[in-house]
């Protein structure tokens, strides 16, 4: 599985494999004292793909400052099972990446 992360104004980050994705999460719960990820929207964009909307919500580690964000991802399937996730920080770009622009 890959997890490349599309972050405009830097180089984004891939997360690779299982381990990849445990990455990922410690990397959030070293940013965040709380953070809590919840689905909002999922669009079918063809057999193998789809678009999720995410909001991302926390409060930062050691600023106690609340943040929240939401974000689109474009999951990839093959033979049922997820082989590709990408985020980016704005869902109007997930949704030009999967060719569902407005």
């Amino acid at each position: 599985m890959c997890f490349p992360f599309h972050v405009r104004r830097s180089e984004g980050r891939v997360f690779r494999g299982r381990q990849g994705i445990r990455d990922y999460f410690h990397a959030l719960e070293e940013a965040f004292d709380e953070v809590h990820l919840e689905v909002k929207d999922v669009t079918d964009a063809t057999h193998e793909r789809v678009v999720v909307l995410v909001d991302v919500s926390g409060r930062g580690k050691g600023s106690g400052i609340p943040v929240g964000h939401r974000f689109g991802q474009v999951w990839t399937f093959a033979r049922g099972e997820v082989v590709r996730v990408e985020s980016y920080l704005d869902p109007r770009d997930a949704r030009e990446a999967a060719d569902l622009s407005e």
